[in-house]
């Protein structure tokens, strides 16, 4: 049962953070909870900002044409990418020196550097089914480590996450777990936040999230960040004008990263996605 409480709770801190103690707690648990991490002016901001530009783009659901990937990605969760472009505090959220600081120190013994994996709204709205349990991690098959994670991910709560709207359920101590061992309902806990509050998991933490049985939907931030030199040597993307990458054979905008990588066949993860989880050939002005 979703409201099942795991006998290993993620520790909670508060300003002033110790982050010595939040990096060890993150990595050995697999999360912790940083309480009033954003402060209540800066939630009502956000909030302000992401009611704008629903009212003024009427975002829709996720479609990126995989059927699986939908469903995980949820029926009845908007998602709100690139905040960059969509928001005004988007490169304070996006460039937060503490996430990208945390990030850094986790990835330090293998990794110089961090770098943004994706960073979107999450609204998860009434009705919402539960989320499977996944690693974020999966998105890549064959890198899996224990020791050193590969990515951070901040949840940052921009609403109060309850039993009854979805919080983010989480399952400790299971990043060195084998990749096919199922949590138990007694090993899952339920990140129970008010809004400021975030929860920092290492990327090969068990997590989800929650069912939304409220009226009310349930808002937060993702920011995920993975290893400096996890993509190509040559940032070919930088390469070629948008006119010139429409005009290329699709083998070619494939391999230059105009492409998806769908990785459904092998129980992995879509990867390569534009806008709110669409193809990229829509940035390119195809249909396909």
């Amino acid at each position: 049962m979703f409201q099942t409480q795991s006998k290993t709770l993620l520790l909670r801190f508060q300003r002033p953070f110790e982050w010595n103690d939040v990096d060890d707690a993150v990595l050995a648990n697999g999360g912790a909870i940083l309480e009033g991490f954003f402060d209540a002016a800066r939630v009502d901001r956000l909030n302000a900002e992401f009611d704008a530009y629903i009212a003024a783009s009427s975002p829709k659901m996720p479609n990126s044409g995989s059927t699986d990937f939908d469903e995980f990605l949820g029926h009845k969760t908007l998602r709100v990418q690139n905040l960059l472009n969509t928001i005004p505090s988007g490169a304070d959220v996006v460039g937060n020196k503490e996430i990208v600081g945390w990030s850094d120190r986790t990835f330090a013994p293998v990794s110089t550097t961090c770098v943004l994996n994706s960073a979107e709204l999450i609204q998860i709205n009434p009705g919402e089914r539960q989320q499977r349990l996944h690693r974020d991690t999966g998105q890549w098959p064959d890198v899996f480590s224990t020791e050193c994670p590969i990515l951070t991910n901040a949840i940052i709560a921009l609403d109060p996450f309850s039993h009854e709207n979805g919080a983010t359920r989480v399952v400790p101590q299971s990043a060195d777990w084998d990749r096919t061992r199922v949590p138990r309902d007694d090993e899952v806990t339920c990140a129970l936040m008010n809004p400021g509050d975030a929860l920092f998991i290492r990327g090969d933490t068990i997590h989800g999230g929650g069912p939304n049985r409220s009226a009310r939907p349930r808002r937060a931030l993702s920011l995920s960040y993975c290893l400096g030199w996890l993509r190509p040597i040559e940032n070919n993307l930088l390469n070629v004008s948008k006119d010139q990458a429409g005009k290329l054979c699709p083998t070619l905008q494939q391999v230059l990263g105009f492409g998806l990588y769908d990785g459904g066949d092998l129980g992995t993860s879509i990867l390569g996605v534009y806008g709110n989880y669409s193809t990229p050939a829509k940035f390119l002005g195809e249909d396909r």
